[in-house]
């Protein structure tokens, strides 16, 4: 049996408790525990259904576009109906920099989308060598990174730092913050690492395409535009030139 709570009398008004009211008042404490439980359960039940949902969801968002920063807004949107956040990030590793792939803020922010800073003390550094989540519950008692100073300025109290994995390997990070101290708990990081794997895949899958239209645009012998691919070029620029009345020529 499980302990789930306490029933706590005062003193009768007249005289003692009885045995015959102890017994009474053991039947009365398990029908209220059996009932209490079942309640409990089906919170948690709602609870996680709920987080289902917002997983689907989110995932339906990030997959609908490959332009990640388009989309963002709304994928926090969807994530704040079972997460706190004031402000989130994707981050991406390149070479000796830290890239804002995604932002989203409604304190505002330091950085912005496209930017870069240096990777070197930065959280991502860590998850990315490391390939394990962090979370800091208090900014203003206790910080390891470079950038926690930032944070603080905006009004960031907690934050967790979540590794994007794409096929065994991480290529960055996804942060999560929130104005108040102990914002997340164990639920909420299993909940984040679910969307930060296929978040990673999506950037992933992104990534190929992209490559993959590049080279059906590049011809791999001489790294110039293919004759399709410069056609179409043309094609544009005559049709531009000739809206303006002016003249195209090709040298």
């Amino acid at each position: 049996d499980k302990l789930i709570g306490i029933l706590v009398l005062d003193k009768k008004q007249f005289g003692r408790y009885s045995l015959e009211d102890f017994r009474l008042l053991e039947d009365v404490a398990n029908r209220v525990a059996v009932s209490m439980e079942k309640e409990y359960l089906r919170e948690q039940l709602s609870e996680r259904e709920e987080e289902l949902s917002v997983i689907n969801r989110s995932s339906a968002i990030m997959t609908s576009s490959l332009d990640i920063q388009g989309i963002y807004d709304s994928f926090i949107e969807e994530l704040r109906k079972v997460v706190d956040v004031s402000w989130a990030a994707l981050v991406l590793i390149g070479g000796n920099d830290a890239y804002f792939l995604a932002l989203s803020s409604e304190i505002g922010s330091v950085w912005q989308a496209g930017e870069r800073i240096p990777l070197k003390g930065t959280a991502t550094e860590w998850v990315v060598t490391h390939k394990e989540s962090v979370v800091e519950s208090d900014l203003t008692l206790e910080s390891q990174f470079v950038t926690a100073e930032a944070h603080i300025k905006q009004g960031v109290r907690s934050i967790v730092y979540l590794p994007l994995i794409a096929k065994g390997k991480a290529i960055g990070s996804l942060i999560v913050a929130s104005r108040n101290p102990s914002a997340y708990s164990k639920r909420h990081i299993t909940l984040l690492e679910q969307l930060a794997y296929q978040i990673a895949m999506h950037i992933e899958n992104s990534r190929l395409y992209a490559e993959v239209e590049e080279k059906a645009r590049i011809d791999e012998l001489t790294e110039l535009l293919n004759r399709r691919s410069l056609d179409e070029v043309m094609a544009n620029e005559i049709s531009r030139h000739s809206r303006y009345g002016g003249v195209f020529s090709l040298i």
